[in-house]
């Protein structure tokens, strides 16, 4: 089977990829109850359907009476034979539409096979999901849906109910669902397991717990060995199976049938999607409520009322004269950007000031409740959104943290934006140092050893206390994963108050995906808060403690730590670009907040912070993409993830198989990405996620730091062209735009809007350019320049003496001293006098940010010390923009005398803080329930 679509490369010589190891329906349809790969169902199905559509169309294509009609159509038989085991977990084109297809097959009926055959494939490319065994049923073009009844009943009551639930059914119903049907709870677990389209499960109570008669599939053993059903799953009933639905896609309606009473099955909850129901007697009503569990999901607030906004008459006398495109209409001058924007977009354009719709600064109707939406979808206690990009979300949360002289432990290799956002707070930085990959001008991640001693030290010089927040990036640019529940945890053993904010910007896309989602910040904010409240761990923590020295340093450092349960607050913020990884438009982003203590401690800050930094008069069509990229998220995000998951790793499988790639191009891997004892599972390649390969799962489960298979590190060294200039020059000659890209290295992505025809294109743009490559002359290897060690801080800047942190400081004291021009001086990059003043030992230390753009993360901020590594660096960077470098002048300096000049600090005593931040909670705490209800 191939893995792409590779018909289009054939003219440049692109053999097809071999079958892959173990797949379960590869050519011939080998046994459909084996599949073992979870992201690659979906595809291997839709594959199989295709391959038989086409067995279909050459039986048809053969005379009657031709010897090897017979053989085809007991081809196609045995094939359909072999697929009906798993179609009973697919409505669409689901077990009846090969009931049908044997029906033609039995009958020699060729014409009514291939009608049939015509409509499933319409359906396939449409992504229809209701069974497809009539013309009409194939043409819907409505919303629809999967229902999953979870009951023990004959074929005879399946189909009564399916005619019942059908009589229900009227005209002017916004969705369309069709009915599936398990037997028993694992069987309905495998179902949510294999089927995206199934929104809502109907579930008995005291349902069996397994059925044999039931398909199995090599997938389903290592995904319950996953879960956490336990000893106890003989003695499991419809709540058990319930919460195991809530860990695996946790978006899921259930609605649970109630033999008798049903308060003490209602005080299970499992969801919020969950609801126990009477008998379903009344199958108008049960009806009602299947529609109302998708309409609740589907339901966009704000989108709905910009929608409706629009089409109402209104007159403009308002500060904005693109405001229903008044200012356009009737321009001859402006006829082009009327065509281009639309008229849609033209009338929805409108003041915040002039009433109709809401305020994103004190929400209190639609858009209110789309944030609610979206905390509900993501797993947040609030959620805010942001109109102005992440940048300006980071500057809101940290704004809201940190005050003049707190201490932020700060990753180094952060975006630009939270060190923007340290200077606007006052607060005092701590860097972080990442692991480097200096073979591909990379950064990873920084190691919990590195956080822990950062925070040893702190404790050691009595500074613990000041400590405010730890700011890390999850995932970053390049695809490497955190821990978060495994940092967050260590952390608090420390400071069981410590604030976290992580930055997952190019992570919102994770909490859709079952593997992904146990490490997003707000999933491990859950876990750790669930398992503070935990008696066992409260037990735990008490076995810990009494074998535990606080006094013994290396013990801090060595052993896994346990944080007090009476103590601990969990306090988590993370910022997220919506619009990188899911459908939401430019610079549409969102702030969520799992935090214990938000409305005694951070509402009144977060509020101002908000108020501080978003614009007044914000972009109401992204704020309506928010809305919308929630909604389809929660209906159909794990299907998506899938697939841009699935399609990376086909990818990553095309790009190491092809030989025109060979010693050209390779993927980077976890093996090349992430240190070894930062892997302890030993995972090598992202191949592991074929499969039911457990050392995949272990990592994702238990490692420090993962590798998001999503994000291609494309290995450019043995090219003999540097990675920006293939970023910047083949790959954009051949319509393909990367992200990024370092001397050795060009990062691609996968996303939820990846098509085949996508990655055709690049494997087609890759094997050219490798083509034309090949024709030079042997190309020279190309080498990435090597990573510089951390900046440090100048004296005048630095930290308060006796921390041995050179990477600490006073971000703002530096920058507010650059602001006047005398105290600064410029050199161009390659100016000799440079080399000269650094030869002299003369301390250069920057006054600006000096941001390499893409990625964006400062190699120096004000206040660090230019040395000999760092000039090197910078003098061999291969991109197009280094914000902070003037393109005359250069690199601004401090000059020496205003690093002689007493500098007044904005720093405050810890006391006055303490005393201060004592004020501002009890302040806080007495209006904290009018702005957490504003807020929210």
């Amino acid at each position: 089977m191939d893995l792409i679509d590779l018909s289009r490369l054939s003219a440049h010589g692109i053999r097809p990829l071999p079958e892959p190891a173990g797949s379960a329906l590869a050519a011939g349809l080998a046994d459909a109850t084996r599949p073992g790969d979870y992201y690659g169902m979906p595809r291997e199905r839709s594959d199989a359907w295709y391959r038989l559509l086409r067995m279909l169309r050459l039986w048809a294509a053969t005379g009657v009476g031709q010897p090897s009609r017979l053989r085809q159509r007991d081809a196609l038989a045995q094939a359909l034979a072999r697929m009906a085991p798993l179609e009973v977990y697919w409505s669409f084109p689901g077990e009846r539409a090969l009931a049908e297809l044997a029906l033609h097959l039995e009958q020699d009926d060729h014409a009514a096979a291939m009608r049939m055959a015509r409509r499933i494939a319409r359906g396939l490319r449409r992504g229809a999901c209701v069974a497809a065994t009539d013309e009409s049923a194939a043409a819907d073009d409505a919303l629809c849906f999967s229902v999953l009844v979870v009951d023990e009943l004959d074929p005879d009551e399946q189909q009564a109910l399916r005619a019942a639930l059908a009589a229900c059914r009227r005209e002017d119903d916004p969705f369309r669902y069709d009915i599936l049907f398990a037997s028993s709870l694992l069987d309905a677990w495998h179902a949510v397991l294999l089927d995206d389209d199934i929104q809502v499960v109907v579930l008995h109570e005291s349902c069996a717990v397994d059925s044999e008669a039931a398909c199995r599939t090599a997938l389903q053993q290592p995904w319950l060995a996953a879960s956490c059903w336990g000893a106890d799953a003989a003695a499991a009933d419809g709540a058990d199976l319930a919460a195991q639905l809530a860990a695996l896609h946790p978006e899921l309606a259930v609605l649970v049938v109630a033999d008798g009473s049903a308060d003490g099955l209602a005080a299970r909850a499992p969801t919020s999607g969950w609801r126990v129901v009477g008998l379903p007697n009344d199958l108008p009503e049960l009806h009602a409520q299947l529609l109302q569990a998708v309409a609740t999901r589907y339901h966009a607030p704000f989108f709905e009322a910009l929608r409706t906004y629009r089409t109402r008459p209104m007159e403009v006398f308002h500060a904005l004269p693109v405001s229903r495109g008044k200012a356009l209409f009737g321009s001859r001058w402006m006829r082009d950007m009327e065509r281009f924007y639309g008229i849609d977009l033209l009338q929805a354009e409108t003041s915040a000031v002039a009433g109709g719709l809401d305020s994103l600064l004190e929400p209190a109707g639609p858009l209110k409740a789309a944030q609610q939406l979206a905390a509900r979808a993501f797993g947040a206690r609030q959620t805010f959104f942001v109109t102005q990009g992440t940048s300006t979300a980071n500057k809101i949360a940290l704004h809201a943290l940190l005050g003049p002289g707190d201490i932020a432990l700060v990753d180094r290799a952060a975006h630009k934006s939270v060190h923007y956002a340290l200077l606007l707070a006052g607060a005092h930085v701590v860097y972080l140092d990442n692991y480097a990959l200096d073979e591909w001008g990379i950064y990873g991640g920084v190691s919990l050893q590195t956080i822990k001693q950062a925070l040893l030290e702190l404790r050691r010089t009595r500074r613990l206390d000041r400590v405010k927040a730890l700011v890390l990036t999850n995932c970053t640019f390049d695809g490497v994963v955190y821990n978060p529940a495994l940092v967050m945890q260590e952390c608090l053993a420390f400071k069981p108050d410590l604030a976290f904010m992580w930055d997952e910007a190019w992570f919102a896309f994770a909490r859709f995906d079952p593997l992904y989602r146990q490490r997003t910040a707000l999933a491990a904010a859950d876990t750790l808060a669930r398992r503070y409240e935990d008696p066992a761990y409260r037990q735990a923590y008490e076995v810990f403690r009494e074998a535990f020295d606080p006094d013994d340093e290396q013990a801090w450092l060595q052993r896994g730590m346990l944080p007090d349960p009476q103590r601990v607050r969990v306090r988590v913020y993370a910022t997220q670009s919506t619009h990188k990884t899911l459908t939401a438009l430019r610079q549409g982003s969102m702030i969520h907040v799992y935090d214990q203590d938000f409305e005694h401690r951070a509402a009144e800050a977060f509020h101002e912070a908000y108020m501080a930094h978003t614009s007044t008069s914000p972009n109401y069509p992204i704020l309506a993409s928010l809305d919308l990229a929630r909604r389809q998220a929660e209906l159909e995000g794990r299907a998506r993830v899938r697939r841009q998951v699935d399609t990376a790793l086909e990818l990553r499988q095309a790009i190491g198989l092809q030989p025109q790639l060979a010693g050209v191009f390779r993927v980077l891997e976890p093996r090349d990405m992430i240190p070894a004892p930062l892997r302890p599972s030993g995972v090598e390649s992202c191949a592991s996620a074929r499969g039911d390969d457990e050392t995949w799962r272990r990592a994702w489960a238990e490692d420090e730091f993962v590798l998001d298979p999503c994000r291609m590190t494309l290995a450019v060294e043995l090219a003999g062209v540097s990675g920006n200039a293939l970023r910047t020059g083949a790959l954009q000659e051949h319509g393909i735009q990367a992200n990024k890209s370092t001397a050795t290295s060009v990062l691609l992505m996968t996303h939820v809007g990846t098509s085949q025809g996508s990655v055709a294109a690049l494997i087609e743009a890759l094997c050219s350019i490798a083509s034309g490559l090949r024709a030079q002359a042997a190309p020279a290897s190309v080498s990435a320049p090597t990573l510089p060690p951390p900046a440090r801080f100048h004296a005048h800047f630095g930290f308060d003496a006796g921390t041995g942190n050179s990477g600490a400081g006073d971000l703002r004291t530096a920058a507010y001293l650059s602001y006047a021009e005398g105290n600064c001086e410029y050199f161009e990059l390659r100016d000799p006098a440079l080399d000269a003043l650094l030869a002299r030992h003369r301390d250069l230390v920057s006054a600006s940010f000096v941001v390499p753009y893409p990625p964006g993360s400062p190699l120096l901020v004000p206040g660090q010390v230019l040395s000999a590594a760092m000039l090197r660096f910078l003098r061999g960077l291969d991109v197009s923009e280094i914000h902070g470098i003037h393109p005359l002048r250069g690199l601004r300096v401090f000059r020496a005398e205003a690093l002689r000049e007493p500098t007044r600090r904005t720093r405050s005593h810890p006391r006055h803080l303490e005393s201060l931040e004592s004020s501002k909670t009890q302040a806080s705490r007495s209006t904290a329930a009018a702005v957490a209800g504003s807020l929210r």
